[in-house]
Parts: structure tokens; C-alpha cells; sequence
């Protein structure tokens, strides 16, 4: 039987992914929900690992999503008991992927794009060398849309600036 590798190992977590477009002549970018939290103001790939506890999430970022300037991608490593985030290894020109997670280190590989670096290598980081951590913040709807349409909201959840107002 086949594991299905968006839910975590504990099952008490369900990753899925939206998808949103591709960036030209690239790959797709996607908003990502955990257990039904869409992740605000980030793009994600589908590239991801969860640690063997559940307690770590690493998923491949976009920076930047624009082709001319980019490949830019990090990773971003959630701490779900804590629903903390940072950003590891940002990559500039390249694309840095989750690999594995262990107890005490993330391993990441990195492919660049830009000639002249080297094509491929994996590292990895110590967790107890990770300092910054970020509460996370998910993407709240307006509390209108639950009683229905208002505030120029559709029924479909798209705002829209031209209300037709009966006088």
C-alpha cells in the first residue's frame, strides 16, 4: 500500500497544495494549505519533506517569482508544534530542494542555473543552529463571506469593486 506523503507520519497534519500558475518557461507555483490553513503571501513548489515526528515540515519557496530575475527559491522550514517558520539556504539563480529531515539537521540540495556555479551539491543545517523563527501567519477570509455575500464579495469569494446598490 502506497503512503500517501501529504499527511505527516503522525497523522495529525494534511499538506495540500493550490495551484496558482507557472512562471514562464519555469515550473508552477502553488499556495499551501496545512489542515485547511492556506499559508499567507507565499509560494510554494511541491517539493517537501516531513521529519520522522511530525514536528518539522521543510517545503521548496519561491522568493521570486519573476522569469527574468529568477530562479530565486529557499526552503521553508516550519516548526508545526511551535507554528513557527524561517528561511533556509536562500538560493539566488538556482533551485534549493528539501532532501530529508533527521532529528538534529535538514539536508537540502542545490541545482544553479547561472553558469559559472557549480551544477549541483547538497548541505545541510543543524537545527539548533536555526535562531530566527517566525510565528506563521495564514490567510484569514473576511468574516462577512461566512453569512454570505457582502462587502462586494461574490458568491464565489471574488471582490469586486462595482456594487450595484437598490435605492
Amino acid at each position: 500500500m502506497k503512503k500517501n506523503r501529504n499527511i505527516s507520519p503522525d497523522g495529525n497534519y494534511i499538506l495540500s497544495f493550490r495551484y496558482i500558475g507557472d512562471i514562464r518557461f519555469g515550473p508552477s507555483f502553488f499556495r499551501m494549505k496545512i489542515n485547511n490553513h492556506i499559508v499567507k503571501d507565499m509560494y510554494f513548489a511541491r517539493n517537501f519533506v516531513w521529519s520522522s515526528d511530525s514536528r518539522y515540515l521543510a517545503v521548496q519557496k519561491w522568493i521570486d517569482l519573476d522569469p527574468h530575475n529568477g530562479p530565486h527559491t529557499s526552503i521553508f522550514l516550519m516548526d508545526m508544534k511551535r507554528d513557527v517558520w524561517t528561511e533556509v539556504a536562500p538560493t539566488y539563480k538556482g533551485l534549493v530542494s528539501p532532501v530529508r529531515l533527521a532529528k538534529d539537521y535538514l539536508v537540502y540540495s542545490k541545482e544553479y542555473i547561472a553558469p559559472g556555479l557549480p551544477p549541483y551539491f547538497e548541505e545541510r543545517k543543524r537545527m539548533e543552529d536555526i535562531r530566527e523563527w517566525v510565528k506563521m501567519e495564514y490567510f484569514e477570509p473576511p468574516k462577512d463571506k461566512l453569512s454570505g455575500m457582502s462587502n462586494g464579495y461574490d458568491s464565489q469569494g471574488n471582490y469586486s469593486t462595482h456594487h450595484e446598490t437598490k435605492q
